[in-house]
């Protein structure tokens, strides 16, 4: 269904019409409905992500500076006569740093706790919530197969964004390719984690697609030292395929 702005709709005959790009669309009740709950689903994971960005920004970009900065303090206090008025204030720079250094990684703790929600759980329950939440349920039959060891521990941040794709993907699923059923499995294997979520739609995505949300997948399976594939033959459903290494420190390029 085309996404825009309902210009009308009759309670009565259960129809209406949607408006986009100056056009008008036909739709039913059934078409608005899955719309709501599937930007219901979007609107949290652009949440999530601009606090993953926020959260990786802090890290990398802010905290380190300061923390440089600290260190440039440090090595100034090292030139100068103890006691004196430039090292007192020295001194003084070098305690609001480290309270801002504090402030600024419990800021950061704040990020990443409302940014993964649940991912400190393993990924097989992360997932298991994932594919069982009522909203996905009323749109499409949503199965999962786990291949996963208990206690074979994926990192919370890598969690996160497998979960981030795992969601975006069953979204696309539905709302683009008009799926009905949708299968989610994941295993380990070879020190690597394969993630596959296969549906019955309508296919032709192509390999080519220049989608954001496309791209969006692809950016997060490179951030994670890892590559996605895509299937998507017209009128035979679309399959997404995710290989990643399980450990972090382990980047290769999967053959």
């Amino acid at each position: 269904m085309p996404k825009g702005l309902v210009s009308w709709f009759d309670d009565r005959s259960g129809e209406g019409r949607i408006r986009r790009d100056g056009r008008e669309y036909p739709v039913n009740a059934a078409d608005i409905e899955t719309e709501r709950r599937i930007e219901a689903m979007e609107q949290q994971r652009i949440v999530a992500a601009e606090r993953e960005r926020l959260a990786r920004e802090l890290h990398d970009g802010t905290i380190q500076n300061v923390y440089s900065v600290g260190l440039m303090v440090d090595s100034a206090q090292r030139l100068t006569q103890a006691g004196g008025p430039v090292a007192e204030r020295l001194a003084s720079a070098r305690t609001v740093l480290d309270d801002t250094i504090g402030a600024l990684r419990r800021s950061l703790g704040v990020l990443r706790g409302a940014e993964s929600g649940a991912t400190a759980e393993p990924l097989g329950v992360a997932l298991e919530r994932l594919t069982r939440d009522p909203r996905l349920g009323a749109l499409a039959d949503v199965s999962l197969t786990l291949e996963l060891l208990s206690g074979e521990g994926l990192s919370s941040e890598r969690t996160a964004h497998v979960l981030a794709m795992t969601g975006e993907a069953l979204a696309n699923a539905i709302r683009h390719g008009h799926a009905t059923r949708v299968g989610v499995k994941a295993r380990r294997a070879d020190g690597r984690l394969r993630l596959e979520i296969r549906d019955d739609g309508v296919g032709g995505a192509g390999e080519t697609s220049s989608g954001h949300g496309l791209r969006n997948l692809r950016e997060r399976a490179r951030l994670l030292g890892g590559e996605l594939r895509l299937s998507s033959p017209a009128g035979k459903g679309t399959t997404v395929r995710l290989d990643i290494p399980w450990d972090e420190g382990e980047q290769e390029t999967p053959s």
